[in-house]
């Protein structure tokens, strides 16, 4: 989930913020009696960032490219066999960039999708918004 705020700052061109926010899960599967639980992981991520995004044309169909810069914050939980929850957490800067096309439903609406990929992130643990390589939304322009 990726909710963007953004501003048009010149002809084609916007700039704003987004709040990447991701979570990843998965448990272990238990074929043995022996085991009293079954052990898992959690993984959540959040990712306040600046954007900028550029569409190429000023036509209804409209291809953009998109970069981004932030920091992200990140948190895993591990069940283990005995029960007990380990956490460990992550913090480190991020940078992204991304093609997309919109299409013009109305005058101020568009729905729009997007494939981000991560440029550099130096996380020591599973960053749950990485895996997010593409994005659908709508977008609505005030005028």
């Amino acid at each position: 989930m990726t909710p963007q705020l953004g501003y048009l700052i010149a002809n084609r061109l916007v700039a704003g913020f987004q709040l990447s926010y991701g979570k990843d899960s998965f448990n272990y599967k238990n074929n043995s009696p022996q085991l009293p639980s079954v052990p898992g992981h959690q993984y959540h991520s959040i990712a306040p960032e600046l954007y900028s995004r550029y569409y190429l044309t000023g036509y209804r169909v409209k291809p953009f490219v998109q970069i981004s810069a932030g920091y992200n914050w990140q948190k895993e939980l591990v069940d283990t066999t005995t029960g007990e929850e380990v956490s460990s957490s992550s913090n480190n800067f991020i940078g992204a960039g991304g093609i997309g096309l919109g299409y013009m439903l109305t005058r101020s609406v568009a729905i729009e999708g997007l494939y981000n990929y991560r440029f550099f992130t130096k996380s020591r643990i599973i960053d749950a918004n990485e895996d997010l390589k593409f994005r659908l939304g709508v977008s609505v322009f005030l005028r």
